[in-house]
Parts: structure tokens; sequence; C-alpha cells
């Protein structure tokens, strides 16, 4: 995982493992998904991917 400052906050990028793309779509979902509730309860959010 790596973090960079952005203009309206931080931008997270992960690097994962895999034996497929779509299993790592899977596992960053799953990543995301437990990380939005305490995100939240701190005042952040998430969003989507930037491209």
């Amino acid at each position: 995982m790596r973090a960079k400052a952005a203009g309206d906050g931080v931008d997270v990028y992960l690097f994962l493992r895999a034996a497929s793309e779509a299993a790592a779509l899977h596992q960053a979902h799953a990543i995301i998904d437990g990380a939005r509730a305490p995100l939240q309860a701190h005042g952040y959010s998430t969003t989507g991917p930037h491209h």
C-alpha cells in the first residue's frame, strides 16, 4: 500500500497479488468495504478509483 497527498485528501494505492484481475478486484473491494465504516467514524470518506 502507498499513500500520496492529493488536493482533496489522500490517494491510496493498493498492490495486490491475485490469480486474476477479477480476484484482485474482489480483494480490493473487500479491503475498501472493511475500511469504510472506521474511516467514516473519523470523518473520512472513500471514493472510486481515479483514472
